[in-house]
């Protein structure tokens, strides 16, 4: 089963046919990349946001068992970019 895509008129009708208003103001045509919770989506690729890795890089050295699971959940958003992020080193 093959996928069908639409022709850029027909996306550009789509709101309408489905009876949505666009709001112009909040809109954005024809860029390379925008951001979008947290990550920069472009042409080629999906990345974290610069809010994300600014949180880690400013985040304080652990010190206690909290403060370090605490870094863990924070890292744990980059799984997706990071290769290899839950394997366990020996």
């Amino acid at each position: 089963m093959g996928r069908s895509y639409l022709s850029p008129k027909e996306q550009f009708l789509l709101p309408t046919a489905l009876s949505l208003k666009l709001n112009l103001k909040n809109s954005i045509f024809a860029t390379r990349e925008i951001k979008y919770l947290w990550y920069n989506i472009s042409v080629w690729s999906i990345n974290p946001g610069e809010e994300k890795t600014q949180a880690v890089k400013e985040f304080p050295v652990p010190k206690r068992v909290k403060e370090i699971l605490r870094f863990i959940r924070l890292t744990n958003w980059f799984r997706a970019f990071i290769l290899g992020y839950a394997k366990q080193e020996n």
